[in-house]
This record gives structure tokens, sequence and C-alpha cells, in this order.
């Protein structure tokens, strides 16, 4: 006898509803840890068409994350062309690194600082020029800055100049060195593509064009990801999604499980090379922290962030004005 009742048909749409969630639910979670714990394959840039040691260029390079990450790829068996704005501070990185890694090679590139802020006056075919010689592998999009004159600040402290400067540093120049380069990633082969991006890509208040900008370098990430692939060329390309690291220009604090200093952070980073992700938080915790907060409810999220937000932008303010006067 069919015991079934028009009654119960709403408990079983909700039990269906509720199973296909759970489902969603189990699948994201996978989603979201599973390339965490798949091997990395940064070796595979080792491999160069000819058979010579392969470069790296890693831009901001002379001291913080750009620094760490010219260390460790050179410890992985990369020459390393570093790239900066101080021909001081690079020559210092440079003879620190080869004292560190005396079979390794390193090569400097200078682009002063108001080249970078105006790409119109770099001449990116004399940087091409200068790694035409090389077997370039990799490149790591690292150089960028905090907002000028202060960490925090509303849209309007800002002059026109400096927001279009800071938007040059941070996303004009990084595309169009990789534009430059790509060329010769592909004739060298494998290629990769890192570019340093930021969880403040959410739009944090009071960095009116860095998280902006961040943003621009990891949809910029995606574009190229199938573009490479579309095109079936042999280039990755990943876009890492950074939170707070210690150990740079911007932070001195000590380093914590959720703040690694930039020489675990990189490690973490590089372990991502490989991962089947266009983007992705590059350290773990990071990446808990930002789904943690991702699971609040949206009101309490937005009310959360605007409290913290306001009370270090007036801080900051208010340091800033006891230091000027």
């Amino acid at each position: 006898m069919n015991r079934y009742t028009p009654t119960n048909k709403p408990l079983a749409v909700l039990g269906a509803l509720g199973a296909l969630y759970g489902l969603r639910i189990g699948y994201d979670l996978l989603h979201s840890v599973i390339p965490y714990f798949r091997p990395s394959k940064l070796d595979r840039y080792l491999e160069t068409a000819d058979g010579k040691t392969p470069w790296a260029l890693v831009t901001g390079s002379n001291s913080g994350i750009g620094k760490a990450f010219a260390n460790e790829l050179a410890s992985h068996g990369f020459n390393i062309v570093l790239l900066g704005r101080s021909k001081e501070k690079l020559k210092a990185t440079k003879a620190e690194l080869q004292t560190r890694h005396p079979g390794r090679k390193f090569r400097i590139i200078v682009t002063l600082p108001g080249q970078c802020t105006d790409p119109s006056k770099v001449s990116f075919p004399e940087i091409a020029k200068a790694v035409r010689d090389l077997n370039l592998n990799v490149l790591v999009n690292n150089l960028g800055g905090a907002m000028p004159r202060a960490e925090f600040g509303t849209i309007d402290y800002y002059t026109t100049g400096e927001l279009t400067e800071h938007i040059n540093v941070m996303a004009t120049f990084p595309t169009l060195l990789t534009s430059t380069l790509f060329p010769a990633l592909m004739r060298n082969g494998p290629g990769l593509v890192i570019n340093i991006g930021s969880f403040a890509d959410e739009g944090i208040p009071y960095l009116p064009t860095y998280g902006p900008t961040k943003s621009f370098l990891m949809t910029s990430s995606k574009e190229l990801a199938r573009e490479v692939k579309c095109e079936g060329r042999d280039v990755e390309i990943l876009g890492l999604r950074v939170g707070l690291v210690s150990g740079t220009e911007l932070n001195k604090k000590k380093a914590t499980f959720f703040m690694p200093d930039a020489a675990d952070f990189v490690k973490s980073a590089l372990a991502r090379v490989g991962c089947g992700r266009m983007v992705i938080g590059a350290y773990w915790p990071h990446a808990l922290q930002s789904g943690l907060v991702g699971l609040l409810p949206e009101f309490i999220k937005e009310k959360g962030i605007s409290w913290e937000l306001s009370r270090r932008y007036k801080e900051e303010r208010e340091r800033t004005t006891t230091k000027q006067h």
C-alpha cells in the first residue's frame, strides 16, 4: 500500500535540497584543501631547451619577499636576475646571495625610481636585450609598495599624480614586463609566471589603489592562464594572494603562525607551483583566515572590516600629524 501523502512532499524536497547543499559544501571544502597537498612542480622549470642552467627574474628583489624569492629559487638551482629600483641595494643583495650560493650566477637590472612610476620612461626592449642570452624560464612579478606617504588614506588624501604613479608601479609595469619577456619564456620553455597579489583585493578601505591593483593582477593571471591554454603555450601562470608577512620593509613585527617571515612564506608560495589553480592563497593559514571570514554573515563581516580599518586609519592619521608637528 502506498503510504506517501502530499503532506510529506515538502519535507522530501527540503531533505533533497539539504543533501545537495551538503554535497556542495563538501565539494567546495575538498576543492579548497586539495591544492595544498599536491607536491610542487617547480623543478619542472629547471628544464631548458638547450639543457643549460635556467634563469629566474625576480622584480623588487632587493629586500623582503622579492629577496626571499631570489634566495629560494637559487637554492633550487636557478640562476637569478635581480630587478629593482636601487642599484646599491641590488649590489648588496647580489653579493649576499652569491656568498650563499657560490654555484649560482646573478645579474642585476636597475629600473630607476621614476621609471616604474612612469613606464613610458622604461626601455622594455633594453630589458629584453639584457636577458636575451639567458635561458629565462621563470618571472616573478613582485615589485610593488604601500600607498604613497602613508599606509592608509582616503582617496582624496592622495594627489592624482600619486595615485597614477602607484597604479603604474603595481599594475602597469608588471603587465608590460610580462609582455616583454613572454617570448623568452616560451622560447626557453617550459615557462612560469608568478604574480604576487594580496588578500586586500577584497576591497579594503583606505587603500584606494593598493587593493584594486592587486585585484587587477589576479584577474590578469586568470586571463593569461586561459590565453596560454587556448594557444597551447607551455607557460604556467600563477596568481598568489598574500596576507601579512613579517621581515619586509613595511612589517618588522615578529613572525607568527598567521604571519610568517618572508623566507617561510616564499617556501609555501613556491610549493603552490603546479597546484592546478590560476589564483590561490600562497600560504595556507592566510587562506584559512580568509575562508573563515568568508563564512561570516555579510553584515557582520562588513561591520568588522569597517570598524577595524577605521580605527587603524585614525591611529595612522594621529601618528602622522604628531610626527609632522
